[in-house]
């Protein structure tokens, strides 16, 4: 399986021990992890060693990094270049992931089939939709149900998760047939890796008093090993790094009042090199805000749908 692990919450214990009832005792778990940069480009909350010991202490057999190349980039990049690295090893027998429509795996599949392949009025049609100002997610979720008449499968990809599933599942029709597992998530809402790295930087931000409060929360979710290796780099002021802590220098580099510059980062194609450019000039000091993280209300001001 393709994992970030940012941090290792229960959630991913669960998936592991759900592999096993699957496959059996023998099977190997092989795990393809992220390295410093995570989805979204986020640095990793903890060193890339770090989370590969909890993944092996928590039960895979065997951690493999994913390029950063893919591990930064879009969803159909990032399963693409993790299935890929997966089948390299000649190994692998099958796929898990996590999604939050385990109970509708045929219908991931039969999306991810068709896009795949994404015959010519589909293609059109998301391309009408992000020319006529929706987000690519948006436009592709509107051009699938026009072209299957089948609102069920459009809706899938309204599910981080569940997008990711249909991307492994495309990179597997386009790079080899294995045999997929789809895992339910565990309680998305209390175990969200974001919503706890949000709350281990709340802690980190309020300093001393903010630490024992946080100790009780991580052991509500993380494993032992997972809540131990945080406490750890937390005590000895190493690590845990948080996108807001780079907020300021990134938003307010050069860069990002260059849309040319822009341009040519991979990506940054279809005008969301203009959307971030023109959010920066327009309002400059929405960045140095006190009431809302600069990067969460940046992300926010430029993201579409």
């Amino acid at each position: 399986m393709t994992a970030e692990y940012n941090p290792f919450h229960k959630g991913h214990a669960r998936q592991l021990r759900l592999i096993r009832e699957h496959l059996g005792r023998d099977a190997g778990i092989l795990v393809c992890l992220s390295g410093p940069f995570c989805q979204r480009g986020v640095p990793a909350l903890l060193d890339k060693g770090v989370r590969a010991a909890i993944a092996l202490r928590e039960g895979a057999d065997l951690v493999l990094e994913l390029s950063t190349a893919f591990a930064i980039s879009s969803a159909e990049r990032f399963a693409q270049g993790a299935v890929n690295t997966l089948l390299a090893t000649g190994v692998v027998r099958h796929l898990a992931y996590g999604t939050e429509n385990p109970d509708q795996h045929d219908k991931i599949r039969e999306s991810a089939a068709i896009l795949a392949h994404e015959p010519p009025a589909l293609g059109q049609a998301i391309r009408d939709g992000v020319t006529s100002g929706m987000g690519f997610a948006a436009a592709r979720e509107a051009a699938l149900e026009q072209f299957t008449k089948d609102p069920s499968l459009a809706q899938l990809l309204r599910n981080s998760n569940t997008i990711l599933a249909v991307e492994y599942e495309k990179a597997l029709i386009r790079s080899g047939s294995l045999p997929t597992l789809a895992l339910p998530l565990f309680d998305k809402a209390g175990t969200s890796a974001a919503v706890i790295r949000d709350r281990i930087w709340r802690a980190i931000s309020e300093g001393p008093p903010g630490l024992h409060p946080l100790l009780q929360d991580l052991a509500k979710v993380l494993t032992p090993s997972s809540a131990a290796a945080v406490m750890e780099a937390l005590t000895a002021g190493r690590g845990l790094l948080h996108e807001e802590m780079i907020a300021l220098s990134l938003l307010l580099s050069p860069a990002f009042f260059d849309r040319d510059k822009l341009d040519k980062i991979n990506g940054m194609q279809g005008g969301l090199s203009g959307r971030l450019t023109k959010a920066i000039r327009n309002d400059p000091a929405s960045v140095l805000g006190e009431d809302e993280p600069p990067y969460a209300r940046f992300i926010s001001d430029v993201a579409t749908r």
